[in-house]
């Protein structure tokens, strides 16, 4: 991109004399304007819908309403989750960021309502059964677990266990 620049200061030949070589106004001088008018006017973008090529740099910028399509952003802070991101820029601290307090909920484990997540506590439930030997023995369950039996025809069900 060029800026126009003036070759000829026209003005200054209306102070010459009467008669001053000078004073008179060359077809080169009016061409030489022109055709830096026309440089300028084609390496400068325009108003309406600018195209550019390479890299722009906008040293400050308000920009309305984006629409980004493709490429990759970089350079930029992190978008806060106000503003729909997740405030970081790796998936582990995005889930951090995103997930419930993690202060205090060691062992526990990620849940929802349908609505909110939140932490559940796994309730370890020991459940007594014999086994073909006739002798008693235990297994231990997790609740928000299913617990395999047969029924009496030999089908397979499943209890949910819930706390």
């Amino acid at each position: 991109m060029s800026d126009y620049t003036k070759s000829t200061n026209f003005a200054t030949k209306d102070n010459l004399s009467s008669g001053n070589p000078l004073k008179i106004v060359k077809g080169t001088e009016i061409d030489t304007e022109f055709n830096n008018i026309q440089t300028a006017i084609a390496t400068k973008a325009d108003l309406s819908s600018p195209t550019f090529t390479g890299t722009a740099v906008i040293p400050t910028a308000t920009i309305a309403t984006a629409n980004i399509s493709a490429g990759t952003i970089t350079g930029i802070t992190d978008l806060a989750i106000a503003d729909g991101g997740t405030g970081a820029s790796t998936a582990t601290a995005a889930f951090n960021n995103l997930a419930p307090s993690q202060t205090g909920n060691s062992g526990k484990f990620l849940t929802t309502d349908g609505t909110n997540a939140s932490w559940g506590t796994a309730v370890a439930i020991t459940f007594p059964f014999y086994k073909s030997s006739g002798t008693l023995d235990t297994i231990a369950l997790v609740s928000n677990s299913y617990l395999p039996f047969y029924n009496y025809s030999g089908t397979a069900k499943n209890i949910a266990l819930t706390t």
